[in-house]
């Protein structure tokens, strides 16, 4: 079987890859995961600065009373710590992970900023 190298944010172990033909070089992590603890980081594969991770999160409308918003992110947040439904996402080879609603404006910010640099420099343009 032909082995291919792939960089990872988080695999499941259901899905045969770390010993089937799929071998990660490294995390695509900067800091190392718990549902990937057994991958390398990038700096140490030699792809220093490097971090590209997929993650999902819950918005609503710009005008949604703050109150509101704290509710749910309280309750989401108390979803997540709970073990059978953290243990369940790693099992799926996703970190859960519970943010304020300030710390995810900052990173959507943040994503924005990145991904528009990079398009910016490598001119990548709209058809």
């Amino acid at each position: 079987m032909k082995r291919l190298r792939a960089l990872a944010s988080c695999l499941s172990p259901h899905d045969g890859l770390r010993g089937g033909g799929l071998e990660t070089h490294a995390s695509r992590r900067a800091h190392r995961a718990e549902c990937a603890r057994w991958q390398q980081r990038p700096r140490r594969a030699g792809v220093p600065d490097y971090e590209a991770t997929t993650w999902n999160g819950v918005a609503a409308p710009a005008k949604t009373p703050s109150v509101i918003i704290t509710a749910i992110n309280h309750e989401l947040a108390r979803l997540l710590a709970q073990p059978e439904v953290s243990e369940t996402f790693l099992e799926q080879g996703t970190q859960p992970q519970s943010s304020t609603p300030e710390a995810f404006g900052n990173k959507i910010k943040a994503e924005i900023t990145q991904w528009s640099t990079l398009a910016k420099t490598i001119g990548l343009q709209l058809e």
